[in-house]
C-alpha cells in the first residue's frame, strides 16, 4: 500500500474516477477551450439559428460571416490548383514548341526552376491542406 494515496502500488492513473478526462484532471486551474475556427460548421450554423437573443438580420449576417469563410477556404484551393495546372501547361507547351522548332523555352525554364519549384510547392501545400481538412471535416 501507497501511505500516501492509500492505494495498492500497482494502481494506475486509469483506475481513478476521473481517468480519461483530459488535460483539466491533471493541472489545477488548467482548462481547455476549443476556438470556434476548430468546431463543426453545421453545429455553428444551428447555434447560430437557435441563438434566441440575436434578431434574424444579426443571424443573417452571421450565417454568411460563416459561410463566407468556408468559400474562401475553397477558392484559395481552386486557384491553387489553377496555378499548379498553368505552370504544367506552360512547360508541356514549351516543350511541344521546343520539338516544333527551333526555340529555348524549355531552356529558360530550366534557368526559373527554382522559383517554379518553390512556387509550386506553396501552391500544393495549400491544395492539401485543403483536401486535408476537408477529409477530416466533410462539411467545411
Amino acid at each position: 500500500m501507497n501511505e500516501t494515496t492509500g492505494k495498492p502500488h500497482d494502481a494506475t492513473r486509469g483506475d481513478e474516477p476521473d481517468a480519461g478526462k483530459g488535460l483539466r484532471s491533471y493541472i489545477p486551474g488548467f482548462s481547455v477551450t476549443r476556438t470556434s475556427a476548430s468546431r463543426d460548421p453545421l453545429a455553428r450554423y444551428a447555434e447560430i439559428i437557435k441563438d434566441p437573443d440575436l434578431s434574424s438580420e444579426q443571424k443573417d449576417f452571421l450565417l454568411q460571416v460563416a459561410a463566407r469563410r468556408f468559400r474562401n477556404r475553397q477558392r484559395m484551393a481552386y486557384i491553387s490548383l489553377g496555378g499548379i495546372v498553368v505552370t504544367l501547361a506552360v512547360i508541356l507547351a514549351g516543350a511541344v514548341i521546343d520539338g516544333l522548332g527551333n526555340s529555348t523555352i524549355v531552356a529558360s525554364l530550366i534557368d526559373a526552376a527554382n522559383l517554379l519549384g518553390i512556387t509550386n510547392a506553396l501552391f500544393t501545400a495549400v491544395v492539401g491542406a485543403y483536401f486535408g481538412v476537408t477529409s477530416f471535416r466533410p462539411s467545411s
